[in-house]
């Protein structure tokens, strides 16, 4: 199934597969752009296997080898290094962290645009002890961007080690001699022995783990330096949904805590740092929700978060100037009766319009989207989360509507950042995209895409609908009326 978008005059499109339920989206193509340190995420896709075609086991070496620019992927030498103009730029091993057997992760730290690498894998823990290796079948050219994704080809420890030493024959070991004991050898009494108490040694994982974007999997913290004394440094996520956007001492214990970004934000503060979602602690298992205020009184937005969870919102860091700071509790001021406001008149902030009104199976449908900078619940110039979704059988169409509205559906179907689709659950609800800000690319306040009906939906009707979050205060555009929906249409 193939999802495509237009704005501004260019076009992108998502490939994607589906089983009965709708795959779309508001194809967000380009927000804004963002560049902060470039780093180099190689890892498989695929479970790597040895020259039997076993999966390779667990503290299996894996090698990182830069290219040093003759474009030839160099065999190793009799004890595993790297020939030619090749160089060893990283190593890691099949882990746990990564999906367990057959399966890496690892982050190359500063690396540079141009640059080429490959992947070089082992059938033991040590280059020196393995007897065959692997190699991606071709050279990886480092692109532009912040954070580049290396995902290595599919291929196994199958060419036997140049000049590798076969293994040394194990000796048998002479006979040791049988000795009888008669009668008169057994000794009368046996000299009473105290044992000697071993205390037992206390062994503190090398890394810490929970599910901290919410995903149902777990990410990991990790002692990458061995040394504890500054915590578990080094954030994993081994799907690659979330990542470390800060790593500070954020509590204050002079351990390192993680500020995490769960959904891929594009937002750029001005020292370059995408937005966290969730700190965590792994020392403490703490994991506690950001909020974005500007408490500096700097015109930019701070992480606010409980750094003890102890339901208190204690610190904040200033992304402008690169600390974290205490929250000191303001002296309570008398406020006024508010005066009652009018009620809420059904203005749409945004138009959602399906251009037809009967599909068949595999026919494409067209949604358009407009934002009017005018009307009434502005969503102009602040950045936005979004949550998208499917609905068959509402009540309502064409018109803003509240939550309970739109979840009384017969079936509604909320779309996940990777467009996936789940149903809806208050308790589990994720927005498809945050850091929008409209006008999209500056300019941009109206688009559209199309998506492929799938077939079997037996002449049901459907709505499509979005809900509109401002990071900075944490609450809906429209409060009263929270949801926009679109005209229905017939899916048969």
């Amino acid at each position: 199934m193939r999802i495509q978008c237009t704005y501004k005059g260019r076009r992108g499109s998502i490939s994607l597969l589906s089983k009965g339920v709708f795959i779309c989206g508001i194809c967000v193509c380009a927000l804004t752009t963002f560049a902060y340190g470039k780093s180099l995420d190689y890892h498989n896709a695929a479970q790597m296997t040895d020259e039997n075609g076993d999966i390779l086991p667990l503290e299996d070496l894996i090698q990182l080898i830069k290219d040093g620019g003759d474009n030839v992927i160099s065999p190793p030498d009799g004890n595993g290094n790297p020939t030619g103009d090749d160089l060893l730029a990283d190593t890691t091993t099949i882990s746990d962290a990564a999906g367990g057997a057959g399966y890496f992760y690892d982050i190359k730290i500063a690396v540079s645009e141009g640059e080429k690498y490959y992947v070089r894998s082992w059938n033991a823990s040590t280059a020196s002890s393995a007897t065959y290796y692997g190699d991606d079948d071709s050279l990886y050219t480092v692109p532009s961007g912040a954070i580049v994704y290396y995902d290595c080809g599919v291929f196994s420890t199958s060419n036997p080690k140049p000049g590798g030493t076969p293994a040394t024959p194990t000796e048998t070991p002479a006979e040791t001699p049988t000795v009888t004991l008669t009668p008169t050898d057994t000794p009368t009494s046996a000299p009473t022995t105290t044992p000697t108490v071993t205390p037992t040694a206390t062994i503190t994982p090398l890394a810490k783990s929970a599910d901290v974007d919410g995903d149902g999997n777990l990410e990991f913290a990790l002692d990458k330096d061995h040394r504890l004394a500054n915590g578990y440094e080094f954030y994993l996520d081994p799907d690659r949904l979330s990542n470390a956007v800060l790593s500070v001492d954020g509590d204050g214990d002079h351990t390192i805590e993680h500020f995490i970004d769960t959904h891929g934000d594009v937002i750029i503060y001005p020292n370059g740092d995408l937005i966290p979602e969730v700190y965590w602690d792994p020392d403490n298992g703490c994991i506690a929700a950001i909020a974005l205020k500007d408490i500096s009184g700097d015109g930019t937005p701070d992480w606010s978060y409980d750094s003890n969870c102890d339901g208190v919102a204690d610190r904040y860091y200033d992304p402008k100037s690169d600390v974290i700071r205490d929250i000191v509790a303001a002296t309570p001021t008398p406020t006024e009766t508010p005066t009652p406001s009018a009620t809420p008149t059904l203005v749409n902030f945004i138009e959602l319009h399906v251009t037809g009104r009967t599909y068949h199976g595999n026919e494409l449908l067209k949604l358009t989207w407009d934002v009017d900078p005018d009307k009434r619940f502005n969503l102009m110039e602040r950045p936005l989360a979004i949550y998208f979704a499917a609905a068959e059988g509402s009540s309502v169409s064409d018109r803003p509507s509240t939550v309970s509205e739109i979840s009384s559906a017969k079936t509604l179907y909320l779309f996940t950042r990777t467009l996936a689709t789940r149903l809806y659950s208050s308790r589990t609800a994720k927005p498809a995209w945050t850091g929008a800000i409209f006008p999209l690319g500056g300019t941009q306040t109206s688009g559209s895409f199309t998506l492929s009906v799938p077939s079997g939906l037996a002449g049901t009707r459907w709505v499509f609908a979005a809900a509109f979050v401002d990071q900075t205060t944490g609450q809906f555009i429209n409060s009263s009326f929270p949801v926009e929906i679109s005209n229905s249409a017939t899916m048969e």
